[in-house]
This record gives C-alpha cells, structure tokens and sequence, in this order.
C-alpha cells in the first residue's frame, strides 16, 4: 500500500469526517455502508441501516485520504480492507486480539457498535472502537499500526486504565505518541477529551476552553481532525436538552493543549 500520508488541509479532512464521506463513497462507486452492514449481518449483530448511515455521517468506519481508502469490518476478529487504487483493489489485515474487550469488569467476547480508522505521519495508523452501552459507559479499545495497517497492537485507553469509561464521540492520533479520545458530557458538562503524549501508556484530561456565552451548558465534542501536530475539534452544546449551537477549538500541538478558533 502506499504510505497514508496525513498532509492535506484540516478543512478537508473535517469535510471527510462528515457527510462528505458518504458523496466520496459514491462517487468511487463503492457501498461501504453495505460492507460494513454485511459484516454485521455475518457476526448475528441487528444494526439498522440508518443508524450505520449516521455514524458514516460522523466519521466512523471508514477512512479517505485522496486513492488511500480502510474500512472497518467488524467481524470477530476484526478485520480491515485497505486499498490504494481508489477501491480497484484491496487486500485485507487482521487485527489479532480484537475478538475480546474489557468491559465492565470482564474480559469478554465483544459485538463492536463503532469505530474511527485514520493515519498519521508516513505509515502510522490509528483504530479505535467502541462496544456497548451500560449506565453511560462505553468500552473502548484502541490499536496503533506502523506499517500502513498490515500489523496492529493495542495500547492502553482512560477505560482500560480505569480512569474514564463515557460515550465515546471521537478519537484520532496525531502521530505514535499523541492522541485524543473525546466523549459526551456524563459525569460533569464537559466538554470532555483525554490526552495520550506517549503511545496510550498514560492519559490526562485536556483542558477545552468554552466560550462566554455557552456557559452553563452541557457540550459534545466531535471527532478531532489532524494535520501532523496542528488539529481542530468540533463542539456542539446544548443547553436543558435542546441544541443551542456550537465552537470550535484547534491545536498545534497535537491535542496536548486546545485554543478557541
């Protein structure tokens, strides 16, 4: 495969992680939804087609960058389809060990219910997956590739370390060492987003600063964008449950500290 190189602006890369992705899948003539939804079908999970299209719409599953294409397929053990002729051709990479999750105090066979897949750097890959939903808790899984996605291992994440285990809305790395996972108000109003600087040995939470005027509400973060070590986040706010608006906060150190734009 070529190398997946993350090198174009943070305006595209955002437009990719929205419904712009689904119009790209078409235009290349490829059904992702339907690959994933098959993969699903394979392994007993009920997934509804329209709920597959939203977490398409919100950057899960599937990963554009120019004739560089991965797709989540989640089977058990997971497996990735990568090809870099725009689809032509594919070829396919397991991901060892992903049949099982901890979850909620066990280790246990697990039904993946999302997932972000991106790229960093010259053949660095990030893959982050979600499990089920328990009282506001989320599982959460990441594995890092240097190889442009031919071998993966997994790494630590603020679920497994038992630090933060909430609905998770979005993770990306910058690079090897530095990566975000973002997760949706729970246990305070946000917004929330945890900080690896050395490969997911260890997490901190970042500091999101908020705007005057949104003060008092609850906030969702999206998926955070990078470009090398400069990233730029998406936060929506809503305020007794209605949606009020949103902000946004970039980075140019890749996700260790956040300025509103």
């Amino acid at each position: 495969m070529k190398p997946l190189r993350v090198l174009i602006a943070a305006a595209i890369i955002a437009a990719l992680l929205c419904a712009a992705a689904l119009a790209a899948a078409g235009a290349l003539g490829l059904d992702f939804a339907g690959l994933i939804h098959g993969a699903f079908e394979k392994r007993g999970d009920d997934v509804q087609p329209g709920e597959l299209e939203q977490q398409l719409s919100e950057g899960q599953w599937v990963y554009l960058n120019g004739e560089n294409v991965a797709v989540i397929l989640p089977e058990a053990p997971l497996k990735i389809l990568l090809s870099d002729d725009s689809g032509e051709s594919w070829r396919e990479s397991t991901v060892e060990g992903s049949d099982t999750m901890q979850a909620f105090g066990d280790v246990r066979e697990q039904h993946y219910l999302g997932g972000w897949i991106g790229a960093f750097g010259e053949d660095g890959m990030y893959l982050a997956l979600t499990g089920g939903l328990a009282a506001g808790s989320q599982p959460l899984n990441i594995y890092l590739s240097g190889d442009s996605g031919k071998s993966w291992r997994a790494v630590e994440t603020p679920h497994t370390l038992g630090l933060y285990s909430g609905v998770v809305t979005g993770a990306a790395f910058a690079s090897a060492e530095s990566g975000t996972v973002c997760y949706r108000y729970w246990e305070d109003a946000g917004p929330v987003a945890w900080h690896t600087a050395d490969g997911g040995a260890s997490w901190a939470r970042a500091e999101l600063p908020v705007p005057p005027e949104y003060a008092g509400c609850c906030f969702m973060p999206g998926a955070p964008a990078f470009d090398g070590a400069e990233g730029r986040l998406e936060i929506s706010a809503e305020r007794e449950g209605r949606p009020v608006g949103g902000f946004t906060v970039r980075t140019r150190d890749g996700g260790a500290s956040w300025a509103l734009e």
